[in-house]
This record gives structure tokens, C-alpha cells and sequence, in this order.
């Protein structure tokens, strides 16, 4: 189970989270984590959350978000809502490490998928094996998807991908990351 104060990196982002405020402290209402951006980190692909709303408030530094085709940077003391529905993805294009409050409302799932994409990528210093991540993507649709390609396009190829991933052993869900 995700801790408060659990800290967990992601070198392919360019990140360090720490989760603040978990699923089960909130009810399920909501998840709060912070990001630590690193200078340059490139950040999420595009997506969307097609159930949750998600805040980005930043702390320090700035972060460079592209939401519904509009590019944005926020700065220090700025906020903004990305309502469920909307395309979106965060990037950090400056000099400097950004800190960054983030909330999704409800939690859903994602602290899950957070926990065990995070563990992954920082155990491999990459991408987890294709078929693995086709098991944790497909799992957990719900909580976000990818802008491309098309949504019936990424249910039908993760879910053909994922039923030969749990058959090689692949999982959605490594008690070592998310308890």
C-alpha cells in the first residue's frame, strides 16, 4: 500500500514523486502527489482522463503544460484545472527543477498505476518491456489513456498485447511498489 510521504523516481519522465495525500486517506475523493520536475525533464505523453479532473499547482520553478492544444507555462504561485476530457501533458522546458502540487479527483485507480509505472521505470532506467506495459496500460484505461492512437485502437491492441504479457508473467499489479 502507497504511503504518505512515499517517495518514488522516474528517470524516464525526469521525475521524483512523493505522494502527499493517498486514495485511502481521502476516501477515494482524491489523490495529491508532488512532482519534482528536473530541468529539461520531458515529462507525460499526451493524454487523457476521461473520469478525473487534475490540478497542477506550482510550487517553484515552472512547468510547461499543453492542454486542449494550447501551450501554457505556469510559474511559481500559479495554478490550473484540467477538466476530465481534456487532452493534456506536462513537460519541464526550463533550467530549473519544478516543484509541483498535482490532484486528481476522484483517485480511481491511478495511484495504483503510479506506484507500478514509477517502480518499473526506476528499477529498468526505462520503459518497461512492451508487453509488460501493454498489461499496465490496459488495466487501467479507466484512470487516463493516450491521445493516439484512437481509443478503440489502444483497447484492442493493449488487450491483445496484455493476454500474451500474463501469459509470459507480466503484471499489472508488483506488491514491492504499491503494497
Amino acid at each position: 500500500m502507497v504511503r504518505p510521504g512515499q517517495v518514488m523516481e522516474n528517470p524516464v519522465a525526469g521525475d521524483r514523486l512523493i505522494f502527499t495525500k493517498t486514495t485511502r486517506e481521502t476516501g477515494g475523493e482524491s489523490l495529491e502527489f508532488e512532482i519534482f520536475a528536473w530541468a529539461g525533464a520531458s515529462g507525460t505523453p499526451e493524454m487523457v482522463h476521461t473520469l478525473q479532473d487534475e490540478s497542477f499547482e506550482v510550487l517553484s520553478g515552472s512547468l510547461d503544460l499543453l492542454v486542449a492544444g494550447h501551450e501554457r507555462r505556469l510559474k511559481a504561485g500559479e495554478s490550473l484545472i484540467v477538466p476530465k476530457g481534456t487532452p493534456h501533458r506536462w513537460w519541464n522546458g526550463s533550467d530549473e527543477e519544478a516543484h509541483v502540487l498535482i490532484e486528481l479527483r476522484p483517485a480511481l485507480r491511478m495511484e495504483e498505476f503510479l506506484a507500478n509505472w514509477y517502480g518499473l521505470c526506476n528499477d529498468k532506467g526505462s520503459l518497461p518491456n512492451p508487453l509488460q506495459m501493454a498489461v499496465l496500460i490496459n488495466e487501467h484505461l479507466n484512470e487516463g489513456h493516450l491521445t493516439k492512437p484512437p481509443l478503440f485502437v489502444q483497447k484492442v491492441l493493449f488487450g491483445a498485447l496484455a493476454v500474451v504479457g500474463r501469459l509470459l508473467g507480466y503484471k499489472a499489479h508488483y506488491p514491492k511498489y504499491s503494497g
